[in-house]
């Protein structure tokens, strides 16, 4: 299988497991393919500052081709609700530098 193809399914299969997924009743034991689980974020954390937070990674161990490679795949934080955002809290925020000088990916 084509490795992007096979990274992308993995990061795909970090929102249907853990905390809240996405698939009901997936184990976070097990793997996909030819990538099995060692670790996640529930097993190394607080699980209640994991859901508190929204993220959640997996640590999979990943035989590529007879090449073993550990790949960490991960969901990201919930966002806050921003319709209330009034244009001063705005503006505080666009001053503070770590925000203005963050990026975010999806």
């Amino acid at each position: 299988m084509n490795r992007e193809v096979f990274l992308s399914l993995l990061a795909m299969d970090s929102y249907n497991r853990g905390p809240e997924p996405l698939v009901n009743n997936l184990p976070v034991s097990g793997g996909i393919g030819t990538a099995t689980v060692l670790t996640d974020a529930l097993a190394e954390l607080d699980p209640n500052a994991v859901l508190a937070s929204g993220f959640y990674a997996i640590a999979y161990e990943w035989n590529n081709n007879g090449i073993n490679e550990t790949v960490i795949s991960y969901r990201g934080t919930n966002f806050p609700d921003l319709s209330n955002l009034t244009p001063a809290a705005a503006q505080a925020a666009w001053d503070d530098s770590s925000a203005r000088n963050a990026s975010l990916a999806f």
